[in-house]
């Protein structure tokens, strides 16, 4: 079975991630962490950010865990395909997956104890994405968004694929420039 979960976690969100990690386990479910793989105090978010939201808009989900939830939700949000919501309850979590076609859960540490984030994650993974006309329509305009503003930006070419009711920009030559910066 492929490896469809992902995990990351900062120093303040290390502690859950790994009770999160044998959770998930334990409910057979394809796990794979990357990172931080230990306790380390001064490391950054973004990094584990980034490397998760790179693996989930190729394909499957994660979960991402800091203390605030906000910066690793910014920071997996530059990722193109990646969909991050920052859920604090089992409804968040159900209707950011339902609605809004997220793929990418995010956790506070300091918000949420173990016992409430095992809530939220069987809520989240009990929901399906909507195939509802107005919950596509807004997945699109979201998609939209992102090429309009990169035509601020110069020259470009977007070619979209549609693929079982979900919007992702395939091709993207653009010209990076310090008001936009997409991360791909």
């Amino acid at each position: 079975m492929a490896i469809r979960f992902y995990l990351g976690a900062d120093h303040n969100g290390y502690a859950l991630k790994e009770q999160i990690k044998r959770y998930l386990t334990t409910k057979k479910i394809p796990v794979q962490d990357l990172g931080a793989e230990r306790l380390v105090a001064r490391d950054d978010y973004p990094d584990y950010a980034i490397a998760v939201a790179r693996k989930v808009a190729a394909g499957g989900q994660g979960i991402l865990v800091c203390g605030s939830g906000h910066g690793m939700a910014i920071a997996a949000n530059k990722i193109d395909g990646a969909r991050a919501a920052l859920c604090a309850t089992p409804f968040s979590a159900k209707m950011a997956k339902h609605d809004d076609h997220a793929n990418i859960l995010v956790l506070a540490s300091w918000e949420n104890n173990f016992a409430q984030v095992k809530k939220i994650i069987a809520a989240w993974l009990t929901a399906q994405p909507s195939r509802v006309p107005r919950h596509l329509q807004r997945i699109k305009k979201i998609t939209r968004q992102i090429a309009e503003a990169l035509k601020i930006n110069g020259p470009f070419n977007i070619q979209y694929l549609a693929k079982e009711n979900e919007i992702k920009v395939i091709e993207c030559n653009v010209r990076a420039s310090r008001s936009f910066p997409f991360v791909s």
